[in-house]
């Protein structure tokens, strides 16, 4: 669409806002004190009920951070996967959820609440944030002077953010419908420095963008800016998405051409980047809010004029008169140091022909004054209350209340107001837990898992082990959608302790069932993993034992694994163990005895063996002795033989030589 036609659109959205945007600035300046300003009277007393009632509704609808609930579906205690997504969501949509001033989304939807609460309306804008750094590669040359790879420009993904924008009342524009389902674009203004669009639409567009002076409010002007805010020049653009084509476009008021025209960025479930915005007073035939201020407008005007009128007449009430001027001593009837003390006055007798000090003196008439005083005193409570019974906050919810009224009447006006506040509880509620599924939506569509996984710090807790199909359930969003649920929780005084309370309530619970179950262990301790996924299982509707569950999980298994191991044997009698140490004692003695019987028989056997080989040793030593001793006299007969035989072989030789 051209940007022609969309200025078209945005013109006749604005001029379909004026009736709610003229009431709402009315409003606004009856919260701040200012409509005195308006009536030329800046000294005039003003009986700011209304912003002790928003005071009020603030702390009873909005005045805590919420507390996302991301939960199972269906509470299936076996869906371990699904239970720690939904840990690790919590833990993301948390982030900036905090009541310090640097938690933005948190400041975000608490003015929006306030926008809702004062002027009737209120909305936030939610966007995907990248921060990407690009680092240079330099090309690479082979030593003979080839290009190998030229030189490029990598970008890496340093972080992912979710940014939640607050947006004024006055600048958030829709398409005029019945009803929000009607609705087919949506826009918002926004007002950008030069420095802003520069980073945003490129050094063009910067340029040729109209810088305008911006007053911070509506009800201040020109004159009324300071010398540092004159400096502030701002380009009023709008951001407009269009459902029926899936497409976002910039343009700058008074272009002609956008800034930038884009498919849809975000690919959410319902296109639009911002919820249904929270509105007061909505009738279905037209989608356009009205103030609560305005629908009792009359009723804050009356209790404001009876409040003067008292506020005057309290003023007026005063010790005053007039005297006659010829007794001048009658004036110090009224000086300070006038206490008991007699005052003498001239010509008495004169003065007492006149009627004495009531004919000197005409006093103010005070009661006149009093008896209006109390009428209005009278009728100022009953505006109030008339005014109490329209908007539905009782003095139980202002901690006010009579000291004679009766326990009964207490609570029935406590259960009243808590009835008529919980309309207005529920769309906070909603709006808030829209708010979050949308940013859900935007983190498992665009979040890389790796960063996921960081902002969670899941691998850091007993549940690790399901960390990676947890990621991928998020990042399936069927899936997600299907098995996990996104809520809020905990944003107003009432549920301050609503996790305390929870928590408590689930140690009871547990406590309870332990000791009803105790005997039942004590006879069949196998009974154990079975008592335990009834209690896991009953754990399960309890949102505070979230987180433990993983703890849970670990001793059942733990336990299953003990209970298939054959039992340990029963502990054994006193007097059985002492009997089985007496036998075994005795046992030990006769062992001992045998044992040394045992050593004795072998030392004897050994010292008669070794006497034994000693002796044979000896005997075949002598044996020995004598065989060498023989073979000596039969080598001396062989050797005596010898000699003899040599003899008489020489004999018989010289026998024969001589015989020759």
């Amino acid at each position: 669409m051209a940007v022609k036609d969309w200025i078209k659109n945005l013109q006749a959205a604005e001029k379909e806002k004026e009736a709610f945007v003229k009431h709402g600035r009315r409003a606004y300046r009856a919260y701040k004190g200012k409509l005195s300003n308006d009536m030329g009277d800046e000294n005039r007393y003003e009986f700011n009920l209304f912003w002790a009632n928003i005071e009020v509704l603030k702390s009873a609808l909005y005045a805590n951070a919420p507390k996302p609930l991301v939960k199972r579906e269906f509470d299936d205690y076996m869906d371990q996967p699904a239970r720690v997504a939904g840990i690790m969501m919590e833990r993301i949509l948390s982030e900036d959820l905090c009541t310090e001033p640097e938690g933005p989304m948190h400041t975000s939807i608490a003015l929006a609440v306030d926008d809702r609460l004062i002027a009737g309306l209120g909305q936030v804008w939610l966007r995907y944030e990248p921060t990407i750094e690009e680092t240079q590669m330099e090309e690479v040359v082979s030593p003979d002077g080839q290009v190998l790879a030229e030189a490029t420009t990598m970008e890496d993904l340093i972080d992912e953010q979710v940014i939640t924008d607050y947006v004024y009342w006055e600048d958030f524009f829709w398409s005029p419908a019945r009803t929000w389902g009607e609705v087919w674009w949506v826009a918002r203004r926004v007002y950008m420095t030069p420095q802003e669009m520069l980073d945003e639409f490129g050094e063009e567009a910067a340029k040729a963008a109209k810088y305008t002076l911006k007053a911070e409010s509506p009800t201040e002007t020109k004159g009324s800016l300071t010398p540092v805010e004159l400096k502030s020049r701002k380009a009023e653009v709008y951001e407009v998405w269009s459902k029926r084509d899936r497409s976002v476009c910039f343009y700058e008021k008074g272009e002609g051409k956008p800034l930038k025209d884009v498919p849809d960025p975000l690919d959410l479930p319902g296109f639009f980047p911002c919820p249904r915005p929270i509105v007061a007073n909505v009738a279905n035939g037209n989608f356009m809010p009205e103030s609560d201020y305005h629908m009792v407008q009359s009723q804050y005007v009356r209790i404001d004029v009876l409040a003067r009128r008292i506020f005057l007449l309290e003023e007026a009430i005063r010790v005053a008169g007039v005297y006659d001027k010829s007794n001048a001593e009658l004036k110090n009837l009224l000086n300070d140091g006038a206490l008991n003390v007699m005052i003498p006055v001239d010509n008495w007798a004169l003065l007492s022909e006149k009627g004495g000090l009531e004919g000197a003196v005409d006093w103010f008439p005070l009661e006149k004054v009093t008896t209006a005083l109390q009428i209005l005193r009278q009728q100022l409570p009953e505006a109030q209350k008339a005014l109490y019974e329209l908007n539905g906050l009782s003095d139980i919810m202002r901690g006010t209340t009579h000291p004679r009224e009766t326990l009964g009447a207490q609570e029935m006006k406590a259960q009243y107001s808590s009835s008529r506040l919980q309309n207005y509880k529920l769309k906070v509620a909603t709006f808030v837990g829209e708010i979050l599924k949308l940013k859900a939506s935007i983190v498992t569509g665009h979040f890389q898992p790796q960063t996921i996984l960081k902002r969670s710090n899941i691998m850091l807790t007993p549940d690790a082990e399901y960390a990676m199909a947890a990621v991928q359930l998020l990042k399936d969003e069927w899936s997600m959608c299907y098995r996990l649920k996104v809520d809020a929780d905990q944003m107003a005084i009432p549920d301050y302790n609503a996790e305390q309370q929870g928590r408590v309530e689930f140690i009871g619970a547990a406590g309870q069932f332990i000791s009803m179950v105790f005997p039942l262990l004590e006879k069949e301790p196998g009974a154990a993993p079975f008592l335990l996924e009834i209690l896991k299982w009953g754990i399960a509707g309890f949102h505070a034992g979230a987180t433990i569950e993983g703890v849970f999980d670990k001793a059942i298994k733990e336990i299953t694994k003990r209970a298939q191991q054959p039992p340990p044997p029963p502990p054994p009698d006193p007097a059985m163990v002492k009997a089985q140490a007496d036998v075994k004692a005795k046992q030990m003695k006769t062992q001992a005895d045998i044992e040394g019987d045992r050593a004795r028989a072998q030392a004897t056997a050994q010292n008669q063996q070794m006497v034994t080989q000693a002796q044979t040793q000896a005997t075949v030593i002598r044996t020995q002795a004598d065989i060498e001793q023989g073979w000596e006299r039969v080598r001396a007969e062989i050797a005596q033989g010898n000699a003899r035989a040599q003899a008489d072989v020489a004999a018989k030789r010289a026998k024969a030589r001589s015989g020759e």
